[in-house]
């Protein structure tokens, strides 16, 4: 990263819809440069092919820079050190005394606790659960037992990890619960959204790789293994004992069957619907998804079909005519 020109006072960093005075203000085209000049930021930050008059922050990828920006202003309250009051804490439990225990908090019995780890007000940490430093826990959020959180790993309000998977098998007569006694581990560096659901496996464990970023709202199932680098969109389910490999993307709605598998960096489109096994290294879409080359192809086909239908009816027309001749 470069800068240039005159120091300016920055208020906080801003994009072009919010911009205005004394902003920094992101731009990653001439297009929002012009913009935020207009707008009157006090600086820009962008890249190099980029030509503007105010001081500038030059990085080869200003979105990323961007992102550290934010970081420096991020101010967001948090828990205060120590374990709140109304915290209900299990004497077997070990929690580190730098570690964060907000109000109405409930750590069960040999619950281990890392440095710096923050839980919000109204969280519970089952039995046996581990949670790795710096890690946080937004309000609400759930941790049943014997679950092994990382290191940096965030998981928002209100979302449950190692839940019972959903299985069942019918007698004859009804559908009997299968009990799921495995567990869940998630790995260093994951983030999950609010409301997100990440079952615990029948046996063995659901696993959510390293790095891995998860929306709100997503379904994982019971068994299910995510690769390092992962992105869910928001509302992914995944069906139980699927295999998801590394830094695979899957954007919105997308579902994928239970019991499938698909390769390393594989990308599906929104609300597409995964019913086999994918290779890697493809983009897919549709339902059931196929590659988008295919796809594009079968799409093209259809938008001809109201055309094509029309031919052959007059086809059959003239061919019923000269019958009756």
């Amino acid at each position: 990263m470069e800068t240039r020109g005159g120091d300016v006072d920055i208020l906080r960093p801003s994009l072009v819809e919010d911009a205005g005075s004394g902003c920094l203000c992101l731009a990653t085209s001439a297009k929002y440069a012009r913009q935020a000049e207009a707008a009157g930021v006090a600086a820009l930050l962008t890249s190099e092919d980029v030509s503007t008059p105010l001081p500038v922050i030059v990085s080869p990828k200003p979105r990323l820079a961007f992102a550290g920006v934010l970081a420096l202003f991020d101010h967001r309250p948090g828990v205060p050190v120590g374990v709140d009051a109304t915290a209900n804490v299990s004497r077997s439990a070990s929690i580190d005394p730098t570690a964060a225990i907000g109000p109405n908090v409930c750590i069960e019995d040999n619950v281990r606790i890392g440095a710096g780890v923050e839980v919000c007000a109204g969280c519970f940490i089952g039995a046996g659960s581990v949670l790795g430093s710096e890690t946080r826990l937004g309000p609400g959020a759930v941790v049943y037992y014997n679950c092994l959180i990382g290191e940096r790993v965030r998981i928002q309000a209100n979302t449950v990890i190692g839940s019972e998977g959903y299985g069942y098998e019918f007698d004859g007569e009804r559908h009997v619960p299968v009990p799921h006694i495995g567990r869940v581990i998630i790995e260093d560096d994951v983030e999950i959204g609010a409301n997100c659901c990440v079952d615990r496996a029948k046996t063995g464990a659901t696993v959510i790789g390293a790095g891995s970023k998860i929306d709100n709202l997503v379904q994982v199932g019971h068994g299910v293994v995510i690769g390092p680098g992962t992105l869910l969109a928001g509302q992914v389910g995944i069906g139980g004992s699927t295999k998801i490999g590394a830094f695979s993307i899957l954007a919105g709605q997308v579902g994928v069957a239970d019991n499938t598998a698909l390769g390393d960096r594989t990308i599906v489109t929104a609300q597409s619907g995964v019913v086999s096994e994918l290779e890697g290294r493809e983009m897919y879409m549709g339902t059931p998804a196929r590659k988008v080359s295919e796809m594009r192809r079968i799409l093209a086909a259809l938008t001809r079909l109201p055309d094509l239908v029309r031919r052959v009816r007059a086809l059959e027309q003239g061919g019923n005519e000269s019958k009756n001749r």
